[in-house]
């Protein structure tokens, strides 16, 4: 049994054009999602279908095989069955173009499903989420049946729930495989009054009586649609993670920060008299009164300690502050452990190696934009602004808000 990976790469992306050619690290995006489809164990082949002879050039420049198609195709799948027409197989799996980081155990996956169920329909995947990103409408949605076989697709939350936040939700990653007699049915659906409505393709073959299987897997990476999108996928490859847009902040009961290089710069400064000077954002400040007239509690932890920093820390209102600690792991657990909150419930804002313990000890570990890479590399939160600069002010926004 023979399957092929076809990846259909347009370069005239309404909302990023020439998206395909995008670096992300060194590489053009077209190649990180071919290198991928690569490593599959079960596929014969992998073949870029487009439209524009510089993507061609790019992917054969570093190996691959390209093929022109069509300037008149509406969707990838136009492609895929372009292909089909030259390239016999009995499966054609249909890769995005903008996956770069697309797991290849998923193309196996896809063509399992196919094989066990001895269909020649369609395959999809979908991973389990929840609300906070499944209300987004970028992220597709899908319900299926006992079976597993879908039933609907939608941009909108679905199912309808009172209670949404408390439900799980399933979103669908856009990688099909099809059997050949799919393909041919496919060739001639026209545009479905669904499709057209929630502007997706698959619903055109749900209305048209085509059944689509859904395997559910891992999250893995991100679709790159819009330039946001791109800056995540540049993070993602160069800290391994995706950004922290989906972390849940509302149940934060306890806010616990370093003092330098978070609520002060990381560099010091000493009086003639050895006496030190700590510099302090008065926005960082507004940002802690925010916080703690909104019931939430803030604590600090640091491995320093000054009369100056004391006196600044009770200006603000904050009342348990720990200096010259040198496990601050044993003392966030303590302070925890004191005021009977939960992992989950609790941030800790560090920006060096002595607060890694106590990232593992908090439930949201979070560091500031000047912090070194492998600390970013184990936060869970990076913020956008430099420590003493304005960082936990934008904690404190994104907490509240």
């Amino acid at each position: 049994m023979k399957a092929i990976v076809v990846i259909p790469a347009r370069y005239q992306s309404t909302r990023l054009p020439g998206k395909p050619l995008k670096l992300i690290g060194k590489k053009p995006m077209i190649q990180h999602v071919y290198e991928r489809a690569k490593k599959s164990k079960m596929v014969s082949e992998v073949v870029v279908a487009t439209d524009d002879i510089r993507i061609v050039e790019i992917v054969e420049e570093f190996g691959g095989i390209a093929f022109m198609t069509s300037t008149n195709h509406k969707s990838g799948t136009d492609r895929v069955i372009e292909i089909s027409n030259k390239i016999r197989a009995d499966y054609y799996i249909n890769v995005q173009g903008d996956e770069p980081f697309i797991n290849p155990k998923d193309i196996d996956k896809l063509i399992t499903n196919l094989k066990t169920r001895k269909s020649d329909e369609i395959a999809t995947l979908c991973y389990r989420s929840t609300y906070i990103e499944a209300k987004q409408s970028n992220k597709v949605k899908v319900v299926f049946d006992f079976k597993q076989k879908a039933l609907y697709f939608s941009r909108s939350l679905i199912p309808y729930s009172s209670n949404p936040k408390k439900l799980d939700y399933y979103i669908h990653i856009g990688m099909y495989g099809y059997g050949k007699k799919a393909l041919q049915q496919l060739q001639s659906l026209t545009p479905s009054n669904l499709e057209i409505a929630e502007k997706l393709e698959q619903l055109r073959f749900l209305q048209s009586g085509l059944d689509i299987y859904i395997d559910i897997t891992e999250k893995s990476g991100i679709s790159v649609d819009t330039n946001e999108c791109l800056e995540d996928a540049r993070f993602y490859l160069k800290y391994g993670k995706l950004p922290d847009d989906e972390i849940d902040l509302t149940k934060v009961k306890l806010v616990v920060l370093d003092v330098d290089g978070v609520l002060s710069p990381s560099s010091l400064m000493l009086t003639e008299n050895g006496e030190e000077i700590k510099i302090f954002d008065v926005r960082d400040g507004l940002g802690i009164k925010r916080l703690l007239q909104a019931g939430i509690k803030v604590a600090v932890i640091s491995g320093r300690g000054s009369k100056t920093t004391a006196r600044r820390l009770e200006e603000l209102g904050i009342k348990e502050f720990y200096f010259n600690i040198e496990e601050k792991d044993k003392t966030l657990d303590l302070v925890m452990k004191r005021h009977a909150v939960m992992k989950k419930e609790v941030i800790y804002v560090g920006d060096d190696l002595n607060d890694l313990p106590a990232f593992e000890i908090a439930g949201i570990s979070c560091t500031v934009k000047d912090a070194p890479k492998q600390i970013k590399s184990r936060a869970d939160i990076i913020l956008s602004k430099k420590g003493g600069k304005g960082a936990i002010r934008e904690l404190s926004d994104r907490i509240l808000t």
